[in-house]
């Protein structure tokens, strides 16, 4: 894992992890109504493995919307960050479980949203 901590950074979030949890889930169960729906339970899971990873990440791009006066954004709304945030709780929790069918679905999510086409067992640098 990386070494960062967390808590030395200021970060501003739209959602806290618990929202985010609830959000994402809905959109996942929403675009995929299949007989496998994702619990918010798992997704909140994803969420705390992958903080850590995002917001070093976000930390070190040094642009008005991810870095901006030595303070950390996230919003869900902005699609750039949105996009790089799914990428990174599917391949972090795959790394983490070994389980497949959330990380899939949140592939899949990514595609529908923002038309990438970045698989969860691909692996970008820590920042990009």
């Amino acid at each position: 894992m990386l070494e960062f901590n967390l808590k030395t950074i200021t970060t501003k979030r739209s959602l806290n992890n618990e929202q985010l949890a609830v959000y994402i889930t809905n959109q996942i169960n929403i675009f995929f109504p299949d007989p496998f729906p994702i619990q918010q339970s798992e997704v909140l899971k994803a969420v705390e493995f992958a903080e850590e990873r995002i917001f070093y990440c976000f930390h070190n791009i040094l642009k008005k919307y991810f870095n901006d006066q030595e303070i950390t954004n996230f919003n869900h709304l902005i699609s750039d960050q949105y996009c790089m945030y799914l990428y990174m709780l599917s391949n972090t929790y795959y790394k983490e479980t070994g389980e497949e069918l959330l990380p899939t679905k949140l592939y899949l999510l990514n595609k529908t949203l923002h038309s990438v086409d970045i698989y969860f067992t691909s692996n970008l640098p820590d920042i990009f």
